[in-house]
């Protein structure tokens, strides 16, 4: 392959159509996130209270996360645009080194007016996986960026052997160690190919490689260390591989689950086209990438998403967890793409874009209930507003009122929507560990009084929840809604004169 610098990159057609796709898009996705349409995900609250407790380590995930929306939330402030910005810059240029990254690929060796950099930006555009990331702050975001930077390092250091591309992919994959744990996958896939393809790079990659998983993964350990383990018991008991649920080994029941997702967070013909672009792989269609090249694409996409798909025989998959297996699969899915009629490109573009299209306006529609998927994320604004006004009718000193729930979604909700914003407490009725029970009950709370906000119907008060205090009133339910557009419904309980009584877990689940 020749691998010279090209003389320079004018700007084509297609440059300006990829830049005005990614730019549309990350307009789009601000102008959603500044509607307030959308209240955060829980999941995306609890990174938040993280952020405010900055650690080496937290329960079910790395750092890296907690440290980013730290890092947002010193120009946006504690907002949700504060918490979202870091996915929307995340994703926008997640998009851009994608598209240069292949657009150089596709100059050096000869092929400048490739269009397959661009369809790789329209299928990114038009699969829910990525179209959410782009607002959402989740793990995933920073965990799909990082990977995706340490394939063109590791495609461009074999091309080239320069040693910047060495060090570049050895620092991502350790922030994308400190993102999510599944980076780890690109060990032993970089190992294999390299002895495979470049056995002369082989000590080099390993040694770096090693380094860096060194560094990513000790702060991991030491925070783990320190709090008896649980984080990797959370990952082991999470994928099925220990308690009472790795005793089951073979359940066939989860595996159409496991597809459908996948054909959901893809869409259909991107999920077809991604199988498919792996069968034709050694046809002469694809003559223009080397036997390396070939090798490169096909063993950072299908053992991906195979271990997934056995691991699916055994336990219950997320959707977005063989995600990784789609960033090198997107080239696949592309290749496809191109080699079909004009006829199938127009009708598949028409798809994409209407796919495109109604992702940016479902936040804006009025659907029914049962319809309505992201109903879950709306009613906290109104929630912590009521609070507010609760505080002050129902409490004779407001300035001494925590509030708790007992599931951690609903805790980091309290606390980023809450009064003043201050930490709410997760009460163990019988769930499993998380994060806020490292952070600790409300020892200095003793006399203080509480709400306690749950999203079961609650019809009797909890029993150890009337262990807690003196005297607790409810059940009151809370019908929210938000931009006319109905929400969550939640049960609330007012506690009075907290005792100091803290129920701790019946068994250790995580």
């Amino acid at each position: 392959m020749d691998v010279r610098k090209p003389a320079g990159l004018n700007l084509t057609r297609q440059d300006y159509w990829a830049l005005g796709l990614i730019l549309l898009g990350t307009l789009l996705r601000l102008f959603i996130v500044l509607s307030g349409e959308l209240n955060l995900y829980t999941d995306e609250a609890q990174y938040w209270d993280w952020s405010r407790s900055l650690d080496f380590s937290y329960y079910s995930k790395g750092p890296l996360i907690a440290y980013w929306i730290w890092f947002w939330t010193r120009f946006f402030g504690p907002t949700e645009l504060g918490v979202r910005f870091g996915a929307l810059f995340n994703v926008c240029i997640f998009q851009l080194l994608f598209f240069w990254g292949l657009r150089k690929i596709c100059i050096l060796k000869g092929y400048k007016n490739s269009l397959i950099p661009l369809w790789t930006l329209i299928i990114v555009n038009s699969s829910p996986l990525f179209l959410v990331s782009g607002i959402l702050m989740t793990t995933d975001n920073l965990l799909v960026l990082c990977y995706l930077i340490c394939l063109f390092s590791l495609y461009f250091y074999f091309s080239t052997e320069e040693k910047k591309y060495l060090f570049l992919m050895g620092i991502f994959f350790a922030l994308g160690i400190l993102a999510k744990y599944t980076m780890l996958i690109f060990l032993p896939l970089t190992l294999f190919l390299t002895f495979k393809e470049k056995k002369k790079l082989f000590k080099e990659i390993i040694l770096v490689l090693l380094l860096f998983a060194c560094i990513g993964i000790l702060p991991i350990l030491k925070w783990n260390l320190d709090h008896n383990w649980v984080g990797l018991k959370h990952v082991l008991y999470r994928g099925s591989l220990a308690g009472n649920k790795a005793k089951d080994f073979f359940r066939l029941s989860k595996v159409p689950e496991f597809l459908g997702s996948q054909l959901g967070v893809l869409t259909p013909w991107w999920f077809i086209f991604f199988f498919w672009g792996g069968l034709k792989l050694g046809q002469k269609k694809y003559a223009f990438l080397t036997a390396w090249e070939k090798n490169f694409l096909f063993v950072f996409t299908y053992p991906i998403f195979l271990l997934f798909f056995l691991l699916s025989f055994h336990t219950k998959i997320e959707p977005n967890w063989p995600a990784l297996s789609y960033i090198a699969g997107i080239v696949f899915i592309a290749l496809v793409f191109k080699s079909i009629s004009k006829r199938s490109k127009v009708i598949l573009l028409v798809l994409s874009g209407f796919i495109f299209v109604i992702f940016h306006s479902l936040p804006f529609l009025h659907l029914p209930p049962k319809l309505d998927l992201l109903q879950r994320m709306r009613g906290y604004q109104e929630l912590g507003d009521k609070l507010k006004v609760w505080q002050q009718e129902r409490f004779s000193e407001p300035e001494k009122v925590f509030l708790l729930s007992d599931t951690y979604g609903v805790t980091a909700e309290l606390s980023f929507y809450g009064p003043a914003q201050k930490r709410a407490y997760c009460v163990n009725l019988g769930r499993k560990l998380n994060q806020y029970d490292i952070f600790g009950p409300p020892e200095d709370k003793k006399g203080w009084d509480a709400i306690f906000v749950s999203k079961d119907k609650e019809k009797r008060i909890p029993e150890k929840l009337l262990r807690m205090f003196s005297r607790v009133e409810g059940p009151f339910w809370l019908e929210t809604r938000n931009k006319d557009k109905r929400g969550i419904t939640f049960t609330l309980f007012f506690a009075y004169n907290y005792n100091g009584y803290w129920p701790k877990p019946e068994k250790h689940t995580f």
